[in-house]
């Protein structure tokens, strides 16, 4: 008996960590702290490059942008190998977050230019919006992200007048901000 409830337990075990929600968990939190390693071994096992996660409200791939997207060159090269993994495993570059912005738009605005232009490389659409109209060149401008803000409008993004407008509010007090709204106006 305890043999047999024992075997049970095993296979519902087993099955529950093939489960995809368990594995976009364990993927996410990987890509979230930068272990390549884990998120390699994760996609060379099958799991999904786009798996979701339960309990983590991000993509992998908008995940590897949020935790490694900062000035710190070490956390930022691990960041890049994380996103070319998952990139070259089929993540989604426009997957879309829980309030409606892209990973492209996510990564637009704390990341620096070339993450942006791996994302766009990988099919990153410079036009989506999220439901409050918010797009990733809007967003880069608006942290004042330069790098990304340039290497969108190389892409074609641009943006309509109420916007600029809005962008243009106060006066440019650096030369290189107030050329790239300039440059981004449709």
């Amino acid at each position: 008996m305890k043999t047999a409830i024992w075997m049970i337990f095993f296979c519902c075990a087993s099955a529950l960590a093939q489960e995809p929600s368990a594995q976009g968990d364990v993927l996410v939190g990987a890509a979230l702290r930068g272990d390549v390693s884990t998120v390699q071994a994760l996609l060379a096992d099958g799991v999904s490059a786009n798996a979701r996660s339960p309990s983590l409200p991000h993509s992998p791939l908008n995940a590897a942008t949020l935790g490694g997207c900062k000035k710190d060159p070490e956390k930022l090269a691990k960041a890049l190998a994380v996103i070319d993994a998952l990139l070259a495993a089929g993540a989604d570059a426009n997957a879309v977050e829980g309030a409606g912005a892209s990973t492209l738009t996510m990564a637009a605005q704390r990341c620096p230019g070339e993450v942006v232009q791996r994302l766009l490389d990988a099919g990153g659409d410079v036009k989506h919006r999220s439901p409050q109209g918010w797009g990733p060149l809007s967003m880069a401008l608006m942290v004042k992200n330069k790098s990304s803000a340039r290497v969108l409008i190389d892409h074609g993004a641009r943006l309509p007048p109420a916007t600029i407008d809005k962008l243009s509010k106060k006066p440019a007090d650096d030369p290189e901000m107030a050329e790239l709204i300039r440059r981004a106006r449709q």
